[in-house]
């Protein structure tokens, strides 16, 4: 079902499939007023309908598919994928994100995935499917899931009233963090005098691997949405991914995503949570037109002096 009859083309709008029937009522018909091509103009008791047949979708789903997000089935990477998983140990991206938490790499089944993200861009599955290319190999489907080259999107960068402002159409950049480094790290600046210490404040992308959290049988996918989504449309069942154990929910905040320690209860407490698969199910996924948006990212910074007694 869809909420949007318009089929015309254009550049400045993108269109998008949700999930309905879990998220309340009121943030649905929201987002749809706030988001959505024509949203103003939605017929409200139109939307109230769409909502409630999703959710009576669910409900439906909990007696006939109940606890089968702990069937997911995890199998051995091919044995051409095995070398791949090497490289990615070796990454220092991997090494810095994946420090925290046990992990291992495996082919997963996309399906009975738990998601927590409940709505994916067409265009960049798209996207995602023309790197993918026909009839592709282990390899190439690894590197799509698993990258280690790390290619990094287009990005502008400017400087205004004291700010440096990141522009890039990829929504994937992001604000990485502050670091203090040593002078002797700087390469090719010479500051106006001796440096003391270096401030970095880093901008950039994610590490980007397909990648899942284990919690007792249960997978929650926690990042790659738009990859899972393109695979299993092209009829993948499985996908190479980098799976984190977690023994307990209180280490959930070191896996990554807030909200999947926010939406814990639904997603290991539920007898039938959110899975990939329902991205698929006409009962519960509506396409919808929303402005195409680009990513932006301001830094700023502030120096102030004083003497202080010693």
């Amino acid at each position: 079902m869809t909420l949007s009859d318009s089929h015309n083309s254009s550049s400045t709008w993108s269109e998008q499939v949700w999930l309905l029937g879990l998220p309340k009522l009121a943030d649905f018909v929201s987002n749809v007023r706030r988001r959505t091509e024509g949203g103003p103009q939605a017929d409200e008791g139109e939307l109230i309908r769409l909502w409630r047949a999703a959710a009576s979708r669910y409900r439906d789903l909990e007696a006939l598919e109940e606890n089968i997000a702990d069937t997911v089935e995890i199998r051995e990477l091919t044995a051409a994928m095995q070398p791949l998983a090497d490289r990615v140990v070796d990454d220092p991206h991997f090494r810095k994100v994946y420090a925290s938490l046990p992990c291992a790499f495996g082919l997963v089944e996309l399906d009975k995935l738990i998601v927590y993200q409940q709505d994916v861009m067409i265009d960049h599955v798209a996207r995602v499917r023309e790197r993918l290319g026909a009839n592709p190999t282990d390899e190439a489907l690894f590197k799509l899931c698993l990258p280690f080259d790390h290619a990094v999107p287009e990005v502008r960068i400017g400087e205004s009233a004291g700010r440096f402002i990141f522009h890039s159409p990829s929504t994937d950049l992001r604000f990485l963090g502050a670091e203090l480094l040593r002078p002797d790290q700087l390469r090719d600046f010479v500051p106006n005098g001796p440096a003391a210490g270096v401030i970095a404040l880093v901008v950039g992308f994610g590490s980007n691997y397909l990648n899942v959290v284990r919690v007792g049988k249960r997978l929650v996918l926690n990042n790659g949405y738009h990859r899972a989504y393109a695979l299993r449309a092209l009829g993948f069942t499985h996908a190479p991914c980098v799976i984190q154990a977690v023994s307990h929910l209180d280490e959930l905040g070191f896996a990554g995503s807030s909200l999947i320690d926010a939406n814990a209860e639904l997603n290991f407490g539920a007898p039938r949570p959110p899975m990939l698969r329902d991205f698929f199910d006409a009962e519960l996924a509506h396409h919808v037109r929303t402005p195409r948006m680009r990513r932006q990212i301001q830094v700023s910074y502030n120096a102030s002096r004083l003497n202080v007694p010693e």
